[in-house]
């Protein structure tokens, strides 16, 4: 028997009731999130899910899930990315009303730039504003550089919208540069670079200005001046109250400076310098005092005579250089940066500009490479003052030890940075450095304490030779002849010597040198290096191609000899620029024959051998230092071994073979 049930009322809806939520979330980019809403209310309502009231549907990133009895919904959200943060909302509805429940997600996300600084043309006087807009979460903090240097605030530079806006109120000459905007929060950091110039109508101005300065009769000397103003100020010259008139010896270069070339007494007097424009004048003055009747500084410590023909050069000379070399090198980084950090770097890359981007050295580097840099461009510019105002051959036989004393070059090294790179160690700590080494290895050695520390210089095995006195190396000038040969670069010795070593390029141990090291293959004469390469030298033998080298060493020997004739022809020839003096003395090492049960020459086991006794004296903790162990902890030790030490540590190891 069936029984049908009519309602004849049906039964009233139930008003919708948001019973839970999961509530807000915070995830970082590339996570997956779960958003819950579960109601309650009669009929069942139709759930949808909205972001900013904008109706979501099912895709790749967003997947929607309600039950049977669509009570109860879950949004997934895979691969958050920064856009996805907002407020979402569960929207139910049934015949009772409509109810909807809100969860905000927030995404933490590391910076980018919404608005770049934009390089501009700023007139003196005026305000400007350079604005890095970035967005993120947290709210990244903004710092400005100008020139590598953080910028406070102060009357001068103020901030604007949280330190996005830079505001430079009154611009100044001294404002122009390479402005950084670095921003940073929890999740990581972005930066852009913009370049700011300056200009406008402005007064003159000398920016360098004379001196008074005293300098040897026969020397070259240089009045500096330098304008600065808009337009460009023209500079004139004046001595003793007249008009200066220029000549071969005395001139005036383009920069402002007055140069002089082989001075005399009559060269001494007052030098006035005038710059001027539309807006006005400025004027400084300073006085040439000139000693003595063609004196000339000696050079000592040179191998040449110093000539009386050859001029000095005066510290003004040298100060001014090293201006000169200074601005041309921040100039050149600060372009490099520019170019690679600028507005312009975000677009696409290719191969060579990410190799430039990931070989950029950090600022202590750089610092270092400036520093040398500035000495090799004073050098340069001292050079090109000199050839400029005598009759001197700077190409044949040229050293700076005819010009520069040991005390200006000392001076160059100080005014380019180079001596700030001398460390010096303290040691006065004893307290810690009788119980500890240092990571770096100083005061391993409390009476020389860089011994054996990093980042040293080695000892000289031969005094060093120079083909201008002190800086280029033998081999630069093309054409010089030592012995009657002309001397191969640097980095072409490093690299290849006449023997064609196979596969050669700088790095701790020679790779042909560690190929005939190794031990020989059962049942050969060579190593497992040499064996592959002989191999596959055999295939080009095969194919028509052989390698020099290595068909000089397959030739058979000559008659009471070792070597077969092309190799014999080539040890004759370096044997003659052994007795001539013309050998690398790395390559005569290695051709030594072996000592008695020994794998190197005699030149290069002394070196060996003083290298560790070095290393040995040079370290306090050596085991074997009196003031390191007692004399009977140091006999029990020295009754100890490696092999006892793996034999008592080990698992039943009874013997090592």
């Amino acid at each position: 028997m069936e029984w049908i049930i009519k309602l004849l009322h049906p039964l009233p809806s139930a008003k919708l009731r948001l019973m839970r939520t999961s509530g807000d979330v915070t995830t970082s980019v590339g996570s997956r999130i779960r958003l819950e809403c579960q109601f309650e209310g009669y009929p069942a309502p139709s759930i949808t899910w909205r972001k900013e009231d904008i109706v979501i549907a099912n895709d790749d990133k967003f997947h929607i899930q309600t039950d049977d009895r669509r009570s109860s919904t879950e949004l997934v959200i895979s691969g958050v990315q920064r856009e996805h943060g907002g407020r979402y909302s569960c929207v139910a509805g049934n015949p009772a009303g409509v109810y909807r429940g809100d969860l905000h997600v927030t995404v933490n996300a590391p910076p980018i730039f919404i608005q770049r600084p934009v390089s501009t043309t700023y007139s003196t006087g005026s305000t400007s504003r350079i604005t890095c807009l970035v967005e993120g979460h947290p709210l990244p903090q903004m710092t400005w550089f100008h020139d590598g240097n953080s910028l406070d605030s102060d009357d001068h530079v103020t901030y604007e919208h949280d330190g996005f806006v830079l505001v430079l109120n009154g611009v100044r000459e001294s404002d122009a540069g390479v402005y950084n905007c670095v921003a940073q929060n929890s999740e990581g950091s972005a930066e852009s670079v913009a370049m700011i110039r300056i200009n406008g109508h402005r007064a003159p101005r000398l920016v360098v200005k004379p001196f008074d300065m005293r300098a040897p009769a026969g020397s070259s000397v240089e009045i500096p001046c330098k304008p600065d103003g808009e337009p460009l100020p023209r500079i004139s010259w004046s001595k003793d109250e007249a008009e200066f008139v220029e000549d071969r010896n005395h001139k005036i270069h383009r920069t402002g400076s007055l140069r002089l070339y082989n001075i005399g007494p009559q060269d001494s007097g007052l030098y006035r310098c005038t710059a001027s424009n539309l807006l006005g004048e400025d004027v400084a003055e300073g006085y040439l005092t000139v000693t003595g009747e063609n004196s000339v500084e000696p050079a000592p410590h040179t191998s040449r005579e110093p000539s009386a023909s050859k001029p000095s050069v005066a510290d003004d000379t040298i100060h001014m250089a090293v201006k000169l070399a200074s601005r041309e090198v921040d100039a050149a980084v600060n372009a490099t940066i520019n170019s690679l950090f600028g507005y312009h770097s975000n677009e696409q890359q290719d191969h060579g500009s990410l190799m430039k981007l990931l070989r950029f050295p950090d600022e202590s580097a750089r610092t270092v490479v400036r520093a040398a840099d500035v000495y090799e461009r004073t050098l340069s510019h001292i050079k090109k003052h000199i050839q400029a105002g005598v009759k001197m051959n700077l190409s044949e036989g040229f050293s700076y030890h005819d010009v520069l004393s040991p005390r200006q070059i000392e001076l160059i090294a100080n005014l380019s940075g180079c001596m700030e790179h001398q460390r010096t160690a303290n040691c006065s700590d004893l307290c810690f450095h009788t119980k500890y080494r240092t990571i770096d290895g100083t005061c391993n050695n409390l009476q020389h304490p860089m011994w054996g520390a990093s980042l040293t210089g080695f000892r000289r095995l031969l005094k060093p030779i120079y083909e201008n006195g002190f800086s280029t190396p033998v081999g630069w000038t093309k054409g010089l002849k030592y012995y009657g040969y002309e001397k191969p670069p640097a980095r072409v010795v490093s690299n290849e010597d006449k023997l064609q070593r196979l596969y050669g390029h700088p790095g701790n141990i020679d790779p042909f040198v560690g190929a005939i090291l190794e031990d020989q293959v059962d049942g050969g004469r060579v190593g497992p290096t040499m064996r592959c390469l002989l191999i596959d030298q055999f295939k080009r033998i095969r194919d028509g191609n052989i390698d020099p080298f290595v068909g000089a060493i397959l030739e058979d020997q000559v008659d009471g000899g070792r070597v077969g004739p092309t190799m014999r022809c080539l040890l004759i020839d370096q044997f003659k620029r052994i007795r001539d003096g013309n050998i690398d003395p790395f390559v005569g090492a290695i051709l030594e024959d072996q000592v008695d049960g020994g794998r190197v020459g005699p030149t290069m086991r002394c070196l060996l051998i003083d290298q560790f006794k070095r290393i040995r004296d040079g370290d306090r903790f050596w085991y074997e230092n009196p003031s390191t162990f007692k004399p009977a902890q140091l006999t029990q030790i020295k009754q100890a071994s490696l092999a006892r030490v793996i034999c008592d540590s080990g698992d039943r190891l009874t013997e090592l073979l």
